[in-house]
This record gives structure tokens, C-alpha cells and sequence, in this order.
């Protein structure tokens, strides 16, 4: 059963890279966008917060200390609580075979660093749905 989430108008992203920087970055960039953002450094430490606050979009490095991205992946999305969650790579892996394997795990878009960022908030978007953006214009 899905745990409920308490009533919040913005949508929340959980950002799993365990390059600090980039977080920061990106983390600066979404709150400024109007999205709530929760971080995580390692896969281990990311799925704990994904069952913890039930994010609306997990973004994800596919090279993580530990647990690799596509390890975290594959068990974000075959949760039961979790797996309705669109998940997307953000990876500096940018061969075919690396965007296959992401979407075998069961991501749902895949993305190469360096990002374009304009690019990414039109991925992020698509991947919440219409519904869910009303209220954050950019």
C-alpha cells in the first residue's frame, strides 16, 4: 500500500549523487524552480529517504559508493511502496549499453553530465506530469 504523503503543493525530488557539489548545484536550481529537494550521498542512504518522504521524482547517479545506481534502481522501482516513482539517471556514463541497462532497471529517462539545465527541468516536467506542475512555474 502506498503511504500516504501529507498535503503539499510542491512537488518533492530526491537527488541521489554523492558528488556534494553538484547536489548543491542542482538542489539551489529546483528550489529556486518551486520543487521541495531532499539529498542523499550514497544508494543505501537515497532508498532510506525514499521510503522516508515518498518523493514525487527520484533523480539518480548511476556511480555511488556502495550500492551502485542501477542496483538502486532496479530496487526503487520494483518496490511495492516505491515503484510508481519515475526515476532518472543523471550519469556521466554516456555509452548506449549504460542508457539500456538504466532503463532495464526500470528508469524511466537517462540523462548524460555535463546537463544541460534547461534540458533537464523539461525531463523533470514530463516525468511529473502536467497535474503535478501547475504550481511551479518557471
Amino acid at each position: 500500500m502506498k503511504p500516504m504523503k501529507a498535503t503539499n503543493p510542491q512537488p518533492t525530488i530526491l537527488l541521489i549523487d554523492d558528488e556534494q557539489k553538484l547536489l548543491d548545484l542542482i538542489s539551489l536550481r529546483l528550489r529556486l524552480l518551486g520543487f521541495q529537494v531532499i539529498t542523499a550521498t550514497s544508494g543505501e542512504d537515497g532508498v532510506l529517504r525514499a521510503e522516508e518522504h515518498h518523493p514525487d521524482l527520484i533523480i539518480l547517479d548511476v556511480t555511488l559508493p556502495g550500492e551502485d545506481g542501477l542496483t538502486v534502481c532496479g530496487r526503487l522501482t520494483q518496490s511495492e511502496t516505491l515503484g510508481s516513482i519515475p526515476v532518472l539517471m543523471l550519469t556521466a556514463r554516456s555509452e548506449v549499453e549504460d542508457a539500456n541497462r538504466a532503463m532495464a532497471a526500470g528508469a524511466r529517462d537517462y540523462m548524460v553530465k555535463p546537463y544541460d539545465p534547461v534540458v533537464l527541468q523539461a525531463k523533470i516536467r514530463r516525468l511529473l506530469g502536467r497535474e503535478k506542475m501547475a504550481s511551479t512555474r518557471s
